[in-house]
């Protein structure tokens, strides 16, 4: 009887599974936690989430500024532009959201790029709290010091795009060897984009032979 009661000790129970039921409502929970904290998290649609941008834009004079008219507003994330009005505004729908690059042009005026711009789902953006972004009108001096400008307040991307105006909108000016130094030395040593900067370096030894900063260039 003893040996009996030990055998029946040792006899496993059998594992008993949950029901398939049981089972799939678990599983459907599961995944609706799931879903709401991508959900939460800005993980789920977000692709399909736009905002938009506004502003206004005007151009320096000797005196002060004054609204201009025409200028081309583009922004990354969205395929759609506008033209600023009489007044210097326009509005961009339909950007995604994310941080873009707004980037202003007209033709006569430096190229103006705004880094950074956050773009929030179902929300307007105002750029600079209303303030006017304010674009200068392009010489091929006026070109150079604004890229000096640019360069010495750090803003190496305005920078870079004024010095490359310069070089395509006046590629016979004495201060077109001086921007394509600018654009080589601000690529190696402001970004540490090499390669980049040796190329910008041989376009100023091919095109600009006579250069002083071709022996620069050529370290």
């Amino acid at each position: 009887m003893l040996l009996l009661i030990k055998k029946l000790k040792k006899v496993k129970k059998p594992i008993v599974e949950p029901p398939p039921v049981v089972f799939f409502k678990s599983l459907l929970i599961l995944s609706l936690l799931f879903f709401l904290l991508l959900l939460l998290n800005g993980c789920l649609f977000s692709p399909f989430s736009k905002g938009s941008v506004e502003g206004y834009i005007h151009e320096e004079t000797v005196i002060d500024t004054r609204p201009l008219e025409g200028a081309l507003v583009s922004i990354t994330g969205s395929s759609n532009t506008a033209l600023t009005n009489a007044d210097g505004f326009f509005r961009i729908d339909e950007v995604s959201i994310g941080s873009r690059t707004l980037t202003i042009a007209k033709e006569g005026y430096i190229t103006y790029k705004k880094l950074s711009v956050g773009i929030i789902a179902d929300e307007v953006t105002l750029i600079d709290n209303g303030n006017p972004i304010v674009i200068q009108a392009a010489d091929d001096k006026y070109l150079f010091d604004g890229g000096i400008i640019y360069y010495y307040s750090g803003e190496y991307t305005n920078a870079l795009t004024t010095f490359q105006q310069l070089i395509n909108d006046f590629p016979d000016s004495e201060y077109a060897d001086d921007a394509q130094y600018y654009i080589g030395y601000i690529n190696e040593k402001k970004l540490g984009y090499y390669i980049q900067a040796l190329l910008e370096y041989q376009e100023l030894i091919n095109n600009y032979p006579n250069s002083s900063y071709v022996d620069d260039a050529q370290r």
